[in-house]
């Protein structure tokens, strides 16, 4: 799935599951793949996980076993 999400609440993005775009939500969880450009107050990226791109994020936690690439 692609395109833009702008939420107040918190975004996950499940193992097996993907997104391409961008994102604004509160919190992003992601133990599936993430790719593009995400401003969110807190980031979760769980073991299995991938982010591809940009971030911002006043909080972020990644866990051993994932990957993320980017600024």
């Amino acid at each position: 799935m692609g395109g833009k999400i702008n939420s107040d609440n918190i975004v996950s993005i499940g193992a097996g599951g993907s997104f391409t775009g961008e994102l604004n939500a509160s919190k992003l969880i992601v133990s599936g793949t993430f790719e593009g450009s995400a401003e969110c107050e807190s980031i979760e990226l769980l073991k299995g996980g991938t982010i591809l791109g940009k971030i911002v994020s006043k909080d972020l936690m990644i866990e051993s076993n994932s990957v993320f690439e980017g600024e």
